[in-house]
């Protein structure tokens, strides 16, 4: 298997081989909904609304979470605590963070698609 693309939308471009456009961002929605009901937090937006704001709501609502939620909502959405180091010292972590939870909350699906 190739390597997965390092951008959201790029692995959402590759994942269309697979299912819909469409259907892939209801199923990024309603993962990326788990995870942060999961640690007491609301999806920022509706599926309905464009992906391309998505980053942009989801780093808004990143920059006021709390510290011990942010801790939680990294361990559920599973990312590498290397990277982790790497985006929170970072100019503009909020983005960078945003970014990477959906593209990793999407990289779940592809595999659960693609397996």
């Amino acid at each position: 298997m190739e390597k997965l693309p390092e951008k959201w939308q790029e692995l959402l471009k590759r994942s269309e081989e697979l299912r819909s456009k469409e259907e892939l961002l209801v199923l990024l929605y309603s993962q990326l909904e788990k995870d942060l009901r999961g640690c007491g937090l609301e999806v920022p937006f509706t599926p309905e609304l464009s992906a391309e704001k998505w980053p942009a709501l989801l780093e808004e609502l990143l920059s006021r979470t709390d510290n011990q939620k942010m801790r939680q909502l990294i361990y559920f959405v599973d990312l590498p605590e290397s990277l982790t180091a790497v985006i929170l010292s970072s100019d503009n972590p909020f983005s960078h963070l945003s970014e990477s939870i959906l593209h990793r909350e999407l990289v779940k699906i592809y595999f659960r698609l693609y397996y």
